[in-house]
């Protein structure tokens, strides 16, 4: 598979996850032991990690807008820019309950073996009321 076409099926993966709670695409794709290095937060390992990090941010969050866009890639890494804001419902978000996020970051993928085995995200984020 192409790397164009592994971004396009992790973007709809994210999308179903966040979006209804489905993980059966996203398990498909990712390596159990999966690595999220993110420059904005602690880093994540392994699916389950990853799984629970988008249950608890589907449950202290509203009004959520994602979008994502390929940017570049080549062989097996590419990167893509992330922009998303949503509404903190309590502190389990790590922001005050009621205010406005904005979040922006490019996250770097690299697959081995047909798997996401890593992922490097840095942004930038605003808070608002």
């Amino acid at each position: 598979m192409k790397i164009r076409e592994f971004a396009d099926k992790y973007i709809q993966a994210e999308h179903e996850a966040f979006n209804t709670g489905d993980f059966t695409a996203l398990e498909k794709i990712e390596s159990p032991d999966v690595v999220f290095h993110r420059g904005f937060q602690d880093d994540l390992v392994g699916f389950f990690a990853h799984k629970q990090d988008v249950v608890n941010s589907r449950e202290s969050t509203t009004d959520v807008v994602r979008n994502w866009q390929y940017l570049v890639g080549d062989g097996n890494i590419c990167a893509l820019n992330y922009k998303s804001t949503f509404k903190s419902l309590n502190e389990k978000s790590g922001v005050p309950a009621g205010k406005t996020v904005s979040l922006e970051a490019i996250f770097v993928l690299l697959v081995q073996g047909g798997k996401l085995a890593e992922v490097w995200a840095n942004g930038s984020s605003s808070i608002s009321d």
